[in-house]
Parts: structure tokens; C-alpha cells; sequence
């Protein structure tokens, strides 16, 4: 991934600031990483993409938002990534839960041919 498409910069040891949101975000947050194989031909992507990160604004337990456009040849066909970022599964669960995210949705997943989304705990092995 490209240090430049990842919407972060580095703030204290450990610490970084999101681009998307301004938000300090520390090590012991739950990412939620979200891999799309191949948008279907026709699809909006930079609205997908816009529109996914305007989340953000809405949903307040979304501390975060970030993405890379994936090398195809080395990613196993996977074209881009997305990672959303929570302090809890419970802020994760509230954004799974919340209208904007189910219209969301409804928009961006049929583009989509398919999707890996796990979810770890940043900074722990």
C-alpha cells in the first residue's frame, strides 16, 4: 500500500492522527478491514469511495476511515482496501446497527463481486 493513499500521519510514538476525521487514534482500538475483489465494471468507485468516507461525519462511533488502491498483479486480484476504525466492538456493532450504514450499503455492495471483512484489535499478536 502507498503511504500516500492511507489516510493517516504519525503524531507521538504509537499514536497516529486520522486524515478523515482528525481523531487521535492510539494502538488498542478494533479495526474492521474490509477487502473488495474487483468492482464490477461501471461502478462509481471514487463515489464508493467518497461516500464511504462521509461516513465519518455521521456515524460518530466511526473514529476513522482509510483505503488503498491495491496492485491487482500482487494482491491476488483484490483491488483496494478499506479499514474502518472503532474503540470497541460495541462502536463497530452501533455502526453495523446504524440507517446511514445500511443505506450505505445498499449503495456500494452490489458494485462489489466479493468481500473479505475481518476484524483484529490494532497493535495486539
Amino acid at each position: 500500500m502507498s503511504s500516500s493513499s492511507l489516510a493517516h500521519r504519525a503524531s507521538n510514538a504509537g499514536d497516529r492522527v486520522c486524515a478523515s476525521t482528525g481523531l487521535l487514534l492510539t494502538q488498542a482500538l478494533l479495526r474492521s478491514l474490509s477487502r473488495r475483489q474487483r468492482f464490477k465494471p461501471g461502478c462509481p468507485v471514487r463515489d464508493m469511495i467518497t461516500g464511504y468516507s462521509g461516513l465519518t461525519e455521521t456515524i460518530k462511533e466511526m473514529r476513522c476511515f482509510e483505503y488503498s488502491k491495491l496492485n491487482e498483479a500482487t494482491s491476488e486480484g483484490y483491488q483496494y482496501v478499506f479499514m474502518t476504525t472503532f474503540n470497541d466492538s460495541h462502536g463497530r456493532d452501533a455502526y453495523l446497527a446504524h440507517p446511514v450504514h445500511d443505506a450505505f450499503a445498499a449503495k456500494i455492495l452490489p458494485w462489489a463481486d466479493k468481500i473479505i471483512i475481518f476484524d483484529f484489535i490494532d497493535g495486539q499478536w
